[in-house]
Formats: structure tokens, sequence, C-alpha cells
């Protein structure tokens, strides 16, 4: 529920009380005036019968009264208890947007020209780092699935998550392919007679690894990309819609 309509129902409430405070004021004219005028000569009323009728009245005031002040306070929890689910929530949709362009934006700053058997723990802490953020980004997800059920976003979340798991297997069985050529062209050195030969060999096998690690990387992207743009609108509308709540 809105705060806007929480808002007026309380002032339809409030409204209430007031007519129910009119209807018991009539009440008591219609139904303690005639028998106090028919008890009494009309100049001959005493000021406790009339102070008794005055009591009475304003306690029923000062009830009605207590009770809307009650009301307002009740509604004003509710009403801070939403703001701070919308903000908790905006702050998950920030958070998911986070998680997301971290994870895309390292992986694609990883070069692996330079990585071989001498530096092979720079290796497992690039894979290491990008599982990590792998691991924010689901958490990430886990947080928004508990304000957000959208199916059109569950859908094309799941996609985007395919593919980043696509990019941690493309990264990891790359550095495997390199190690293995590396390995194997090292053993063939030791009995070659034409070593420049085995070099040619290591440099052509080498890039055309990495050339199919790029390839792979900006055809995943692409398609991360693509699923953003049906992804975005989705997004922005709850926030507009948590925003006019």
């Amino acid at each position: 529920m809105s705060l806007n309509a929480i808002n007026n129902i309380g002032d339809f409430i409030v409204k209430v009380f007031i007519i129910l405070l009119a209807i018991c004021i009539l009440f008591l004219l219609k139904h303690y005036l005639p028998k106090y005028f028919e008890t009494k000569a009309s100049n001959q009323a005493t000021k406790e019968d009339i102070g008794e009728i005055t009591t009475i009245i304003e306690n029923i005031k000062n009830d009605l009264l207590a009770k809307s002040e009650e009301l307002k306070a009740e509604l004003n929890r509710k009403n801070q208890h939403i703001i701070s689910l919308n903000e908790t929530e905006r702050q998950a949709f920030l958070n998911y947007n986070n998680a997301l362009w971290s994870s895309v934006s390292y992986y694609n700053r990883i070069s692996l020209n330079d990585y071989d058997e001498s530096n092979i723990e720079k290796i497992k802490e690039v894979i290491i780092k990008y599982e990590d953020l792998l691991l924010i980004k689901n958490i990430a997800d886990a947080e928004l699935t508990l304000f957000f059920e959208n199916e059109d976003f569950i859908k094309l979340n799941g996609e985007i998550q395919m593919i980043l798991i696509c990019l941690a297997h493309n990264l990891s069985s790359t550095i495997i392919k390199k190690e293995s050529l590396t390995r194997k062209l090292i053993i063939m050195l030791k009995g070659s007679n034409e070593p420049a030969e085995v070099y040619h060999e290591m440099h052509k096998g080498l890039k055309k690894i990495m050339d199919e690690f790029y390839d792979e990387r900006k055809k995943l992207n692409e398609e991360i990309h693509i699923l953003w743009q049906s992804l975005k609108p989705v997004v922005l509308k709850r926030l507009s819609d948590i925003a006019n709540s």
C-alpha cells in the first residue's frame, strides 16, 4: 500500500471520528435536554446539571480526540516502515547494478598475454578475484528477490548470470590450454634440433588460444548488453514506482 493511500485512509478515519463526535453531541441534546426541561422549570436548572452535561460531552470529545491521535501515530509508524522498505529495495537495485557491471568490467580488463608458468600465482589471483565478484553478484540477486519478483526480470537476469558463468569458463579453459601448450612445447624444445621452429609453433599456438579467448569474450559481452537493453526498462520502471509510492 502506498503512502498516499495510507494518508487518505487516515484522513477518512479522522473525518469519521468528527462525525461520530457530532452524532454523540446531537444524541445528548436530543435525549438529555428534553428530560432536563421536563424536570426543571425553564430558568431553574442548576449549575450542577449543566456542568454534568458539559462534562459528558467533553469526555466524549476528549476520548475521540485521543483515539484520533493514536490512529495518526500508528499511520505515521506505518508510513515510516514503508519508506524504510522502499529505500532498502532501492538500495538493493543499486547493489545489483554495481555487482553486475563490476564483474563485467573486471573481466573485460583481464589480459592473459603476460601470464605463463613463471607467474601462475597471478593467474590464480585473477580467477579468484572474478569468482569473488560473481559471489557478490549472487548475493545482490538474492537480496533483490526479497522485494522484486518480476517474471521478466528473473528470466533476463538468469540469462545474464549464465553468460557470466560462461565468461568464467572461458577464462579458466584458456589458462588451462595455454599452460598445457607451454608444457608440451617445453618438452619438444628439449629434444629438438630446430628450436626456432618450436618457438614459432609455440607462438602460433598461443596466438590461436588468445584469439579464441578474446573473440569469445567479445561475443558474450555483446549478449550481455543486448539482454541489459531489455532488462533496463524493467528496473527503471520499478525504481519509478518506488519513487512515486
